[in-house]
């Protein structure tokens, strides 16, 4: 849900958390990764396309190198959705942040997003401080 109008955007789907899968749940573990693929499989907005998305998410740390350090990131890959000329036909949003804890939840952070429905400054960089609320 968005301010403005004709811009509000419901998704609908199934998430699988395979590192929670009894299959794979070892290796993850013993891999420190964490990782979930969504699949968007109904979309309610004001378009008329059957626009639907896979999401990927990960998190990944090191313990060997240190408690403080992990990799994360995400990509949205949307498919089916009408856009304008000059648009890839199924645009990504992917980010990748590498980050170290500072102080209890309070970390720096570096971060590469990609962003395919942008004309312009489609890759961006990022440094900053983040405070992360686990939930």
């Amino acid at each position: 849900m968005r301010t403005g109008e004709d811009n509000d955007r419901l998704r609908f789907g199934l998430r699988w958390r395979l590192n929670d899968s009894s299959w794979f749940r070892q290796l993850f573990v013993q891999l420190n990764l964490t990782y979930s693929l969504t699949l968007h499989a109904l979309q309610i907005d004001d378009r008329d396309e059957s626009v639907w998305q896979l999401e990927h998410s990960w998190r990944w740390s090191s313990p060997a190198v240190s408690e403080r350090l992990y990799l994360a990131g995400f990509i949205d890959h949307t498919f089916n959705e009408d856009l304008p000329e000059g648009f890839p036909a199924n645009p990504m949003v992917a980010e990748l942040q590498l980050g170290w804890r500072l102080w209890q939840q309070w970390y720096a952070v570096a971060e590469y997003r990609l962003n395919q429905y942008r004309r312009q400054d489609v890759n961006n960089l990022a440094l900053g401080v983040e405070y992360r609320v686990p939930f």
